[in-house]
């Protein structure tokens, strides 16, 4: 039995670019984004963040992340906050935030990204 479509929290997704000499596995987006949320926020309030890595782009070093509706702020300053990659220094950037996955593409990853579902 799913639940119905008017108590599933709304999403919002976050499209972002890794700046960092090299490239980043997708797994190491993954730990990076969940402990940099949990080192500022706390596991408490960053497990209501409801974050998910959508999609990832190993060769262009982009990504879009989802996230519940009313943390999206604090979710875009997760990622900011983002000052390195393992040993590496990186940062995140947030390109920008829409309310679906087609039209974050359409606005923000412009360049024809072939970005695949995870």
């Amino acid at each position: 039995m799913s639940i119905a479509p008017t108590l599933r929290p709304n999403k919002r997704y976050i499209a972002f670019k890794v700046n960092i000499n090299g490239a980043i596995k997708t797994q190491e987006a993954v730990k990076t984004i969940l402990r940099e949320a949990t080192a500022f926020f706390g596991e408490n309030t960053a497990s209501r963040f409801g974050l998910w890595l959508t999609e990832f782009d190993e060769q262009k070093q982009q990504g879009i992340l989802s996230c519940n509706r009313k943390y999206k702020g604090e979710a875009v300053a997760a990622l900011t906050l983002i000052g390195s990659v393992g040993s590496s220094d990186a940062s995140f950037q947030v390109l920008g935030v829409s309310g679906t996955i087609k039209a974050l593409k359409r606005k923000f990853l412009k360049d024809g990204s072939n970005m695949s579902a995870l």
